[in-house]
């Protein structure tokens, strides 16, 4: 049987390991949270460079055996700790989520059924210090799935790590005119529309049409999404390029729909939000309104918060006050309002 003073140094261990204190007045459960999900994303990158060292030649590992591993870990987390079993609740969802995130920024690359060593390691410009993209960087300061270190000359910028350089309403700007239009047809398959008012599907209804400028639907649940627009007394819809459907095969463009919806909300005045708080003491909350973010900044922002009671969480996210300046340029670059408590 694990004794509580064991289970307690091993926590005290990961918190020195990683230099992820706890926040003055921090609930215990919240920070343990916070240490487990940094502490699997170090496990993962750890487990990408699982590989026999005396063959030079190899620069891989199997993608099963970083993922079946990586469940062996929570499975460990879920037996000395009641937090870990409240917080990794899809364990499968959580771990393929973390090796696509490490895919998406650079960490590692992806074969067909292995993970392969990326030629090229840069660092990101986070404000007070450098995102490092660098499976064996001696840095040791975790962030959510970010691995930290000083700031130094060789960084890029936080906007040159964007896949889409434009902000989201600028993006949909130039997007919606380079679109072929035609007469729209109500009758065809399953029609969602976005209510921008309350930032979430609704069943089509042609009167909402009438609303705006331009409307975004979704089609059979996303095996086609189209921009429909307003004009006169004429409605037009043209159908929005593969890369934004479900059966887009990017990886790069997951989520990708959400930047245009992003930028819809902002071109009609109805911007998305999110609601920056005091969290203890040294810290803050982030909370979103149910919306996703495109894969590209979802990466990013993975590497800058925790997510708050579930591995999984897309609404709640907690950070140090450090992160604040990087938190919300990404918000902006997506067009999402920041509202500050109490200002």
């Amino acid at each position: 049987m694990i004794k509580q003073n064991d289970i307690n140094r091993l926590f005290e261990t990961m918190s020195k390991d990683m230099k992820i204190p706890q926040f003055e007045r921090e609930k215990i459960s919240d920070f343990h949270q916070r240490l487990l999900y940094s502490g699997l994303g170090k496990w993962i990158m750890q487990l990408f460079a699982d590989r026999d060292f005396e063959d030079e030649e190899n620069d891989q590992v199997s993608k099963a055996h970083v993922t079946i591993s990586a469940l062996d870990i929570i499975e460990s987390f879920k037996k000395i700790s009641p937090e870990a079993a409240e917080f990794f609740k899809e364990e499968n969802k959580t771990i393929n989520e973390i090796e696509d995130i490490y895919l998406n920024l650079g960490y590692i690359n992806s074969g067909t059924y292995t993970f392969k060593y990326p030629a090229k390691c840069h660092k990101i410009n986070m404000g007070q210090r450098s995102l490092i993209i660098d499976l064996d960087a001696d840095a040791a300061i975790y962030y959510g799935l970010g691995l930290y270190g000083e700031l130094k000359e060789n960084k890029i910028k936080l906007d040159d790590a964007y896949v889409i350089k434009d902000s989201a309403v600028d993006y949909f700007k130039k997007m919606v005119k380079s679109l072929k239009y035609e007469n729209f047809d109500s009758s065809k398959g399953k029609i969602e529309i976005y209510n921008i008012e309350h930032n979430r599907w609704d069943f089509f209804n042609d009167k909402y049409l009438k609303e705006h400028e331009y409307s975004i639907l979704k089609i059979d649940d996303g095996l086609d999404y189209k921009i429909v627009k307003l004009f006169g007394d004429d409605i037009f819809s043209a159908s929005l390029p593969v890369i934004y459907t479900l059966s887009g095969a990017d990886a790069n463009f997951k989520w990708e729909v959400w930047r245009v919806i992003l930028g819809l909300c902002a071109y009609n005045e109805k911007p998305a939000s999110a609601i920056i708080e005091n969290y203890c003491v040294n810290g803050i909350k982030i909370t979103l309104g149910g919306y996703l973010f495109p894969f590209n900044e979802f990466s990013l922002f993975k590497c800058m918060v925790w997510p708050l009671n579930d591995s999984l969480n897309i609404n709640e996210f907690v950070t140090a006050k450090s992160m604040e300046e990087a938190v919300v340029s990404l918000l902006r670059h997506l067009s999402i309002e920041v509202i500050r408590e109490g200002e």
